[in-house]
């Protein structure tokens, strides 16, 4: 009798623990987690589209102008305001010279000498103080002179009866120069070594290419009291 009671009393303990046991509230606790990503600070660049590295450039004369195109990326060009990445403007530097403040992405360099150049590039803050780190670059080029192809001329010396006129001449290599005897008597027109007309009959005429440079007195081989003075210089634009 006792072990029936003890029994019900377990059962009737089991069932009233069910009725206040608290339900399990299966929460999901979805939490956004937020990355505290700092976004990356993008500097501005530019590329040297012409000239090219080490790019010879012709001119006329001993000097010449020289344009520099570039292209950029990630930047403004502004002339002044407050610093702020991405903007700025160009400082140019040839050859250790003065800085050149440049505001636009094509600029024109003025009577640069013949010979070898390097020029400094550089993007700077709006005040003109360098980003860092810098953002520069070199270019290397070399200016020199347009040779021209050289058209030979001829020039005319009038043979008189004892003397020659112009009695002084100066020509190239390659020119031409016919000497025309105006005068009653044959002669020549000779200059040892370098070259002579031969007999030149009165009221005929004989050419002579000059083909190297010398400076002689010449004279008429049958009159040699008669002289004139001839130069050659090397051909233009050539070494001579």
């Amino acid at each position: 009798m006792r072990a029936v009671l003890l029994l019900a009393l377990v059962g009737l303990f089991i069932i009233l623990a069910g009725c206040f046991e608290q339900p399990q509230t299966n929460v999901q606790n979805n939490t956004s987690v937020v990355e505290n990503k700092t976004k990356p600070v993008v500097l501005p660049s530019f590329t040297i589209v012409s000239p090219e590295e080490n790019e010879e450039i012709k001119v006329d004369g001993k000097s010449g102008s020289v344009t520099v195109i570039l292209s950029t990326k990630d930047l403004v060009i502004k002339k002044s305001g407050q610093n702020k990445i991405g903007e700025g403007h160009f400082v140019f530097v040839l050859d250790d010279g003065e800085p050149i403040d440049v505001y636009e992405k094509s600029y024109t360099l003025e009577n640069v000498g013949v010979g070898d150049h390097t020029l400094q590039i550089e993007i700077v803050h709006n005040d003109g103080s360098s980003y860092i780190p810098r953002i520069s670059k070199s270019l290397h080029f070399t200016v020199a002179p347009t040779v021209k192809e050289y058209v030979p001329t001829t020039y005319t010396v009038t043979i008189k009866d004892f003397s020659y006129e112009p009695s002084y001449l100066e020509v190239n290599v390659g020119d031409t120069v016919v000497w025309i005897n105006s005068g009653n008597y044959p002669r020549t027109a000779t200059c040892i070594d370098f070259f002579t007309t031969g007999i030149v009959a009165a009221g005929k005429n004989a050419s002579v290419v000059m083909t190297k440079p010398f400076e002689c007195d010449y004279f008429s081989l049958n009159y040699p009291a008669m002289k004139a003075h001839i130069k050659v210089n090397p051909t233009p634009g050539s070494e001579g």
